[in-house]
This record gives structure tokens, sequence and C-alpha cells, in this order.
């Protein structure tokens, strides 16, 4: 069940005649927590209509809060609250709108662990965290050096990547929140920690080159940054080993 679609989930659903949350025939697809930043925005709007009070007491506080940060009422009403790190659009509409974005960046370096490693209700393991780390590049320097864990797919737009490696995957988003599973614990832990550490190696790189010098298959070079070419790597692990920058990770969980 774990690679099903949403269609197969309501197929079986239907198949078997099974109830199911009626939030959903209210048109809405994330339900697991209330006003999920994740949410549609159609969701955010239904919600409005069914439960009035929570949603206004939730969206003065985001007005207010916006309001402290230097900022008025559009970061609530396009809904640029629901990014802790805005991504690439949402800040070409912000400028097109003379808005002030809250600078919410991190300036330090914190690991917090939203759910250890654990075993999934569909099977296997995953941990969550999140990753607090001085934003020094774009998201696309992340992406490039996740090509050292994996296989990487993503969007820069909206900032999340997704990796495969194996029978294990990761997701990193622009914000820091790591979500890593795998087909047993350590696995799981792996790859958490691989993509923790590619997140460090790409927004704290010093451009020291000892990266390079360790890479048997001559796949990386530097450029305000790392860069990885994918036909050459074999994510063997060598580079993150000898980079400096990413053992902070092992300061951060010991």
């Amino acid at each position: 069940i774990k690679e099903w679609r949403a269609i197969d989930v309501w197929a079986y659903i239907w198949l078997r005649g099974l109830d199911y949350n009626p939030l959903y025939d209210e048109d809405f697809e994330r339900i697991g927590c209330y006003l999920c930043p994740s949410c549609l925005e159609s969701e955010w709007r239904n919600t409005s209509l069914i439960h009035p009070d929570l949603h206004n007491e939730w969206d003065n506080y985001l007005k207010q809060w916006a309001e402290e940060c230097g900022s008025d009422d559009r970061f609530v009403t396009y809904g640029f609250w629901r990014w802790k790190i805005i991504p690439p659009k949402m800040r070409r509409m912000a400028e097109e709108f003379g808005m002030s974005m809250p600078h919410i960046r991190s300036d330090t370096l914190e690991l917090k662990w939203v759910k250890g490693v654990s075993p999934c209700l569909a099977g296997g393991h995953s941990a969550e965290g999140v990753l607090s780390v001085p934003h020094n590049r774009e998201f696309g320097r992340v992406v490039e050096a996740l090509r050292t864990v994996g296989k990487v797919r993503y969007s820069e737009e909206y900032e999340i990547a997704l990796v495969r490696a194996g029978e294990s995957t990761l997701k990193v988003f622009g914000g820091g929140q790591i979500v890593a599973t795998g087909p047993t614990s350590e696995k799981a832990h792996s790859i958490f920690e691989a993509g923790a550490k590619a997140l460090l190696r790409a927004q704290l790189c010093t451009q020291c080159g000892i990266c390079l010098r360790s890479c048997p298959t001559n796949a990386l070079r530097l450029d305000n940054g790392l860069l990885v070419d994918e036909e050459r790597c074999t994510s063997c692990g060598r580079c993150t080993e000898a980079c400096v920058v990413a053992h902070y990770y092992d300061k951060l969980v010991n």
C-alpha cells in the first residue's frame, strides 16, 4: 500500500464498502491536521465555512504575526504563511505586490526530531526531523548535494526533492524538513542521515575541495558550492565521509 496512488486507495475503499471520514465529501484532501500548511487553498476556504470560529481565530493570529514581523494581511490572504522559506515563485509574487516578507530563516544549526525511527503502518520504517541551517544558497544546490545520495526528482519552484536509493526514499523540503523511509530501521536512519548531511554540505560548503580529492570517479566540481555529475556518481559516500561540514551532523545528534 506504500506505493498506492490516491485512486488505488479509493478504489479499495469502494470495493470493500469501507467507512471513511465524511470531510472527504466536503472536498477536503488533507484531514490529518487542522489547517495543515500543505492544504489546498480551496480547503482553507472550506474550513472558513464549516468551522468559521476556528478559522477566524487562526486567521487573526496569522495576521497579527505578519504585522509584528513587518508584513501585512496579504501575507495571509495569498498563503505566504504556508512556507518557512518562501519558494522562488512566491517570492516573485511578493515582489510584484511590493510586499515585505518576514525574516524567518535560521542563522543557527539545530536538529529537531519530529518522529524518531519507528515502524510504518504501511510497512517498513520512517524517520522525520527538521534541520535548521543558514540558508546560504538556493534550493538547487541542495538538490545537487542530494545526487550523492541517490536518484533525485525535484521541484525547484516549490523547493521539494524526492530521493530514491534502493528500497529507501527521502523527501527534503526547502524549510529543512526531512522525511526518510526504509525497509528496516537501520536503512531509514541511514538515508535520513545522508539527507541531513547533504543539506549541510549544500548550505555550508566552504569549497575547500577535499570532497573532490576523495571522489573515485571525478563526479564532483565546485562552483559556488557543490555540483554533481549524475552519470559518474555512484553514491559511494566517500565525499560525505571526507567533508568536514557534513560531520556537523554528528555533533547535532550527540
